[in-house]
């Protein structure tokens, strides 16, 4: 028998992805035993033989274009993050600079670096764990050029636009760690709403999720409030969601939503004003849209009826308006209570199960803004009542609206108008 009349390696790697793709719960053992480092090593071990085999004329020298195959399938698994987090430490940027400049010469190889890096990786930039281990495999990785990628100049770019995302999170990192980002929280009572130093808050103890400056507020917000029919409901929402992700995860979120909106708080005053300026009414407030599913953050002004569209994707988001409501309780001051709340929503990309099949979908979560005034909202207001009336239809209320003509306007507005703000 010839040394080479063996199975070949690929027959065994396609029944592993067989069940891989047919069985999520063999996956996810397999997820749970390293079986990304494994992957991660094995590629980089056979990169560094390549040249041996393919002098040997060994007949395997696509074997990779079956390990990568798996490797992308594996760190999309429940919690990626953790998946990415894992094939970082064995090596997952180095690997995919070898195979850029070497080996991706294939379209198979190709399309999967770039999934696996302008998809998986760059998705999962949003969480704290995998930046905090980015901040270690990041640096020798940083300066390598786009034009490294000489064997798959589709991947350039793709990798230049990661490397500049990445800088910009790790800027985020380090101003979350300084509590630059999050140093204000709201008190959940909204008869006192009123924004305080993180450490001044205390945390609800049966959901874990509402935060109060007072036991008598506390106190008010469970008996007149909507705290008491709100608790349980809280309580089982992020039990379900330490399931998908991480506490620490979760409170990244929160700076990284801070720090968009910093970002891009200009503009989006400006797509209030267009919409109020059709929908005038007190209690028709816009929602912001926040995602991240691809990634980068793309933001988005919405009236309310858009946003509750699809009953799946927002019914968190429609619980957390309707107890914001409810919260005001008997003896509310009325409007002025929600004026200082924006509903604010952070979509990003999670694997999960359904239909006994793994699926990545998108994950939105309700992060309302919070305001120590309602100034804010009566300064758009009162610019929007400023905008011509215009002909349009409800499937586009910005449609018409001269933003150029309001832009100076809206940053007079923010130069002049003080509020302290915070999700």
């Amino acid at each position: 028998m010839s040394k080479w009349e063996i199975p070949p390696p690929s027959s065994l790697s396609c029944a592993t992805r067989y069940a891989v793709d047919h069985y999520p719960e063999f996956r996810i053992e397999l997820a749970r035993t390293g079986v990304v480092k494994a992957l991660v090593v094995a590629c980089r071990a056979y990169n560094r033989s390549f040249p041996t085999i393919k002098q040997r004329g060994a007949p395997f020298v696509h074997i990779p274009e079956q390990f990568t195959k798996l490797l992308m399938g594996h760190l999309a698994t429940l919690r990626a993050q953790e998946r990415v987090v894992e094939g970082l430490q064995a090596g997952l940027l180095r690997l995919i600079v070898e195979y850029g400049s070497r080996f991706a010469t294939s379209d198979l190889e190709s399309t999967v670096m770039r999934v696996i890096l302008g998809q998986i990786l760059t998705e999962c930039t949003v969480f704290y764990s995998v930046l905090v281990q980015l901040r270690i495999s990041f640096p020798e990785m940083a300066d390598v050029a786009h034009s490294h990628f000489d064997a798959a100049p589709e991947i350039a770019q793709v990798w230049k636009e990661w490397i500049a995302l990445v800088k910009d999170r790790l800027q985020v990192l380090e101003r979350y760690e300084s509590g630059e980002l999050t140093k204000l929280r709201a008190c959940d009572n909204l008869k006192c709403a009123l924004l305080r130093p993180n450490e001044e808050l205390q945390r609800c103890s049966g959901c874990q999720c509402a935060y109060y400056c007072s036991v008598n507020c506390q106190r008010a917000d469970y008996k007149g409030g909507a705290h008491k029919r709100a608790c349980p409901i809280l309580r089982s929402r992020r039990e379900e969601q330490d399931v998908e992700i991480s506490r620490d995860d979760r409170a990244f979120l929160r700076a990284l939503i801070n720090y968009e909106y910093e970002k891009y708080k200009g503009a989006i005053v400006l797509g209030h004003v267009g919409i109020l300026s059709l929908v005038p009414g007190p209690t028709n407030r816009p929602i912001v849209l926040f995602d991240f599913t691809r990634g980068k953050c793309e933001i988005e002004v919405v009236p309310v009826l858009d946003a509750s569209d699809d009953a799946d994707a927002m019914q968190d988001v429609r619980f957390e308006a309707l107890r914001r409501q409810q919260g005001r309780g008997a003896g509310g001051r009325g409007v002025g209570d929600l004026e200082r709340i924006e509903m604010h929503v952070v979509g990003i990309q999670m694997g999960r199960h359904k239909d006994e099949c793994m699926v990545g979908a998108p994950w939105w979560i309700p992060m309302p803004l919070r305001s120590s005034s309602p100034e804010m909202v009566h300064a758009i207001r009162a610019l929007a009542a400023t905008v011509p009336r215009r002909d349009t239809g409800m499937q586009d209320l910005t449609e018409g609206f001269d933003q150029e003509r309001y832009r100076e306007e809206v940053k007079e507005l923010l130069a002049r108008v003080k509020v302290d703000q915070t999700h």
